[in-house]
C-alpha cells in the first residue's frame, strides 16, 4: 500500500465523519483511537505480526456506523456489524485483498462492549485486539467526556448513559487494565486528555 493510498484513506474516513449522527463518534475520537494503536502496536510483544497501514484503515472506520445510525441500544450492541455492512456498501476499500479486507472486517466487527461488558478479544488476532484496546483508552478521554454533555440533549440513550457517567468514568480510569486485551499496557500508553 502506498502513502499515497493511506493520505487518500484518512480524507475519506474524515470526509465521511463529517456526516456523523454522534458527536461521540467523530474524526478526532478517530484520529486519537489510530494514535493510541500505533502506539499499542509498538509495545506488543509481536511487532513484526501487524501491518500498521491495515491496523490504521480498520481504526479508521470502526465507527462509520454512526454516519447512518443515532446510537441506541441497537447500535451499541451491533455496531461491529453495521460497521462492515456500511464499509462493504461503500466499496471504498476494494483496492485491498481480501485477506487484508477480512482483518479489516473482524477488526471492526468485534471492537466494541470491551467496557463495561468485558466482551474481550484475547483469542482472536491481533488488529481485533488492538484495535479494541485503542478504542477503550479513548473512551474516557476528556473531549469524548465533553461530548458526552452535547449528546445527553440530542438522544435518549446518552440521556440514561450521563446519569452514570461520572462514577463509570471514575471507575474505569482507575481500573482500565480490566477492559484490555493487553492490561499490562494500561500503564504505558500516552493517553492525552485522560
Amino acid at each position: 500500500m502506498t502513502e499515497i493510498q493511506i493520505k487518500q484513506i484518512y480524507k475519506k474516513a474524515e470526509s465521511l465523519m463529517r456526516e456523523t449522527l454522534d458527536p461521540q463518534h467523530d474524526f478526532s475520537h478517530v484520529s486519537r483511537v489510530v494514535k493510541n494503536a500505533l502506539q499499542i502496536a509498538d509495545l506488543v510483544d509481536h511487532k513484526k505480526e501487524v501491518d500498521k497501514n491495515i491496523l490504521q484503515i480498520a481504526c479508521l472506520f470502526h465507527d462509520i456506523t454512526f454516519i447512518r445510525h443515532k446510537p441506541s441500544i441497537k447500535t451499541w450492541l451491533f455496531e461491529g456489524r453495521m460497521a462492515v455492512r456500511i464499509l462493504r456498501e461503500l466499496e471504498i476499500l476494494d483496492f485491498l485483498s481480501q485477506e487484508d479486507l477480512l482483518k479489516i472486517e473482524i477488526s471492526i466487527r468485534h471492537h466494541g462492549l470491551s467496557f463495561p461488558l468485558r466482551k474481550l478479544n484475547k483469542k482472536r488476532d491481533l488488529y481485533c485486539r488492538i484495535l479494541q484496546d485503542a478504542d477503550t483508552f479513548d473512551l474516557f478521554h476528556e473531549e469524548r467526556i465533553g461530548n458526552l454533555k452535547k449528546s445527553k440533549k440530542k438522544t435518549l440513550f446518552y440521556k440514561i448513559i450521563y446519569i452514570f457517567h461520572k462514577p463509570a468514568a471514575k471507575f474505569g480510569k482507575k481500573k482500565i487494565c480490566y477492559f484490555l486485551n493487553f492490561p499490562h499496557l494500561a500503564e504505558k500508553i500516552d493517553r492525552v486528555g485522560t
